[in-house]
């Protein structure tokens, strides 16, 4: 009967260990995640269409934890003035621990958001209004955790107030 419980005990020490190191694993590339800082570094404007045109941004993404975060990718809206102007993405970049990385990233700006925020902007000054407006960039992040087996999103929102 000994002999049973003490193969009962390791096996529960077994599984209570993997199942910890699981769980620790997890939340350390959830928290790598949240923390990855975003800086941009170039604009190039490329495609001019009728209706919109595309931005191509340098990114320079950094990841300050001691987890490496891997398949990272975001889709993103832009919006000037709370006026919907454009849409952005970059996908699947994967970066060490306490390292940087730089990635190209697509943004498409419509002209029809564009002319709506500066119609809301040039009432403010009109009406004598705190000349204030707010770049908003809403979106998601993700990337891989636990050991790539899982996708963990994120919701992110930055916002510019300018002047």
């Amino acid at each position: 009967m000994t002999g049973k419980l003490v193969k009962t005990v390791i096996i529960i020490a077994i599984i209570l260990s993997v199942l910890g190191f699981l769980g620790y694993s997890y939340n350390a590339d959830v928290e790598a995640i949240s923390s990855i800082e975003v800086k941009l570094d170039d604009i190039d404007l490329t495609d001019i269409k009728f209706t919109s045109f595309k931005l191509k941004l340098d990114v320079n993404i950094s990841n300050p934890t001691n987890q490496h975060i891997s398949n990272l990718s975001s889709n993103f809206d832009i919006y000037i003035a709370e006026n919907y102007v454009g849409k952005g993405n970059f996908s699947k970049v994967s970066i060490p621990a306490h390292s940087r990385c730089n990635k190209n990233s697509s943004v498409t700006i419509y002209y029809s958001g564009l002319a709506d925020a500066a119609v809301d902007i040039i009432e403010k000054i009109i009406t004598n209004e705190e000349f204030e407006f707010n770049l908003t960039i809403d979106g998601k992040i993700s990337g891989n955790a636990l050991f790539g087996l899982i996708t963990v999103s994120q919701s992110f929102k930055a916002i510019q107030t300018y002047p």
